[in-house]
């Protein structure tokens, strides 16, 4: 089960829905716990031409995470949290 949270509520009033279309790189960003299944949602939105931001994915080798997580975020129109059993306990979902 996930929640998709719309972020163009969020945003300035007065931006036109074609500057919000060239703003955002992702469709969707995923907030997860790690091994909770959430690569196999990523993997199925992506088959049906939805962009994802998933970690998983992310090119993270210069160990800038916080950075390319709040990157992704604010280029994400949407969050998409994947609530598992051990979704409260993850500081990263937390930060998030």
């Amino acid at each position: 089960m996930f929640t998709v949270l719309n972020l163009d509520k969020i945003f300035e009033p007065d931006w036109t829905p074609a500057l919000r279309d060239r703003v955002f790189k992702f469709d969707g960003f995923i907030s997860h716990n790690r091994n909770d299944g959430s690569s196999r949602i990523a993997a199925q939105l992506r088959s049906l031409g939805v962009s994802i931001w998933h970690d998983e994915d992310a090119d993270l080798r210069e160990r800038k995470v916080q950075a390319h997580v709040v990157q992704a975020l604010r280029a994400s129109r949407y969050l998409v949290v994947f609530v598992s059993a051990q979704f409260r306990d993850s500081a990263w979902v937390q930060c998030e």
